[in-house]
């Protein structure tokens, strides 16, 4: 049984995987136009890579300008419509992305 766990760091909000160790990010806390996306994020002690950008976790975020992340990203997946009717201008994804869903940049602006 896989076992869940939300929180936040650095006005991210994540969704942990306790068996995987991964993390995803769920949704933005932020008002500021440039995100970084780490690597990874700790909680109580434990490291988790953060593999995810999970459904609908930027949507309708009209600050957001730019995603950056670190040349060391274990990012693989971007979820549906993670940026619908946002204001992004520009993300470069890692090159370890295989799967960018349906819906991603749905509306954007």
């Amino acid at each position: 049984m896989k076992k869940y766990v939300e929180v936040i760091k650095d006005n991210l909000k994540y969704l942990l995987n306790l068996d995987e160790k991964t993390a995803g990010v769920k949704t933005c806390l932020s008002s500021s136009e440039e995100i970084l996306i780490p690597h990874s994020i700790n909680f109580e002690s434990q490291d988790y890579f953060v593999t995810k950008i999970l459904k609908d976790s930027f949507r309708n975020n009209q600050n957001i300008s730019s995603i950056q992340f670190p040349s060391n990203s274990k990012v693989q997946t971007i979820k549906e419509y993670a940026f619908k009717k946002s204001s992004i201008k520009s993300i470069v994804f890692p090159p370890q992305v295989t799967k960018i869903s349906k819906g991603t940049f749905c509306n954007c602006k």
